[in-house]
């Protein structure tokens, strides 16, 4: 890369990494993120705990790895999937509710009476139940999906962050219905050179955004969306003219 353009471009990012200039609004994941082995994993282990109808099914991974994306996708092509977010404190009595309110079920406010309805609803017609963010799940809100799934012959699949994991083992019972389970990884330098080499990167950028993010996919297309917003105010460089030291100093601005 000559000099010049290297000056240019350290001189024009400076601007885009004002706080006051990055979106509030997460943007819609790129098409790439689609075809990560943390996605693939993530697909093919619902559908193959949906296959051997397994009770529950425990997906686990740092944030950002792709759990959400994959399962919001796997929602939006199966008209038979409810999926939604686990709020703070969520307990048992909001599970039922939620599962009650999607499906258009009503059954008074009886707690056992709404249960079994909901059961009976489910035996009839084929759901299958994702509930992100499930390390927020206690025991009791686990137990009753357990239960529900038990009746009802309906997968229930929880994604989460490592400690969901924890949490299962913890409890046996809860544990034992889980009979597909998956741990999603960051990833692999390969793998992000397969999917964006030919997006103009050259491979020593790419490591170098390979280790500023841990491989996290996340923080991947969050550091891409920087560089590019400096690559606008240096027109006459492209992605190819990135360099390993441009990526060490736009994370370290915004990733820290």
């Amino acid at each position: 890369m000559k000099p010049a353009k290297n000056a240019e471009l350290q001189a024009d990012i400076e601007p885009v990494i004002d706080l006051k200039l990055v979106p509030v609004e997460t943007p819609a994941p790129a098409p790439t993120v689609y075809s990560t082995p943390a996605v693939r994993l993530v697909l093919s282990r619902i559908d193959y705990a949906v296959k051997i109808h397994s009770p529950l099914c425990v997906i686990s991974g740092e944030h950002g790895g792709g759990k959400s994306t994959a399962a919001k996708l796997y929602a939006q092509s199966n008209p038979r999937a409810l999926y939604w977010e686990v709020p703070p404190e969520y307990d048992a009595r909001e599970v039922v509710a939620d599962l009650c309110q999607r499906l258009r079920i009503s059954a008074g406010e009886a707690w056992r009476v709404r249960t079994s309805v909901l059961i009976q609803h489910l035996k009839q017609q084929s759901f299958v139940i994702l509930l992100d963010e499930s390390q927020r799940l206690n025991y009791r809100a686990m137990d009753v999906l357990k239960y529900i799934a038990d009746q009802s012959q309906t997968t229930v699949v929880m994604l989460g962050s490592p400690w969901l994991d924890r949490m299962v083992d913890r409890h046996s019972d809860i544990a034992s219905r889980a009979w597909v389970r998956g741990r999603v990884q960051p990833i692999e330098l390969t793998d992000l050179a397969g999917l964006l080499g030919s997006q103009g990167y050259n491979p020593k950028t790419l490591a170098a955004v390979h280790g500023a993010t841990g491989g996290v996919m996340r923080r991947i297309m969050a550091l891409l969306d920087h560089l590019d917003e400096g690559l606008k105010r240096a027109p006459d460089m492209t992605r190819a003219d990135l360099t390993p030291e441009h990526v060490r100093k736009v994370a370290s601005e915004v990733l820290s």
